[in-house]
Parts: structure tokens; sequence; C-alpha cells
């Protein structure tokens, strides 16, 4: 039971050394790139780390970290939902790279 333990708690500590979360971003700009990719640009900064396209830039790419290609379909009909709507965003995403590659994307519900 103790293995069982130790390994759930390595999972955590090494998902929190990878990702960071950041709520409330509303997409200003869905830019597609050549290789299957996009990139999503937000209304405020996203993380002082995100240096490649600007501070408010964040990055999905096919096969960088667990980002499949079906994932990546994913979060963009997800990111144009939102997009088109006008509704905010959460984002998890990995600030240890200077692109931010992007993990997952949320759509909150909001009915005020």
């Amino acid at each position: 039971m103790k293995k069982y333990l130790l390994i759930l708690a390595m999972c955590f500590v090494s998902m929190s050394a990878q990702a960071e979360y950041v709520e409330s971003l509303l997409i200003k700009t869905v830019q597609g790139t050549p290789n299957g990719g996009f990139l999503l640009s937000f209304d405020k900064t996203v993380h002082a780390n995100c240096t490649t396209s600007g501070t408010k830039t964040i990055y999905y790419y096919p096969n960088i970290g667990s980002m499949t290609s079906d994932g990546l379909k994913t979060m963009l009909s997800l990111a144009m939902v939102a997009f088109t709507t006008q509704k905010e965003v959460n984002v998890h995403f990995d600030e240890s790279a200077s692109e931010c590659w992007g993990q997952y994307l949320t759509i909150d519900y909001d009915d005020a």
C-alpha cells in the first residue's frame, strides 16, 4: 500500500513541476502552423516564461508532451468555440519552455 501511495505522490509532484494553470483568459488570436499545430494569443499575460511569441501566447503542437493529433483537434475545436462566442478559457501549460506548450483547455459555463 505504501508503494502505491508513493507512486501516486510522485505523479502529483511531477505534474505540478511541469504544469501551470491560468484561468479567465479571452482568446484574441488563433494562428495555424505548418506542422499541424496552432498558437493561441490571449487578452492578458499567461506567464513571464512564455517569451517565444510574447507572454500572452501558448503553443499547441502535436507530439509535444502528451499531445496527440486527436488531442490537438479537440483543443482546436474548444479554442474555436471559445473564440467565436467570446467565452473565457482556463489553460494548463508547461511553463518550463519558452513556448509554454499547451496541455489542456477548458471553457466554463457562465450563467451571469
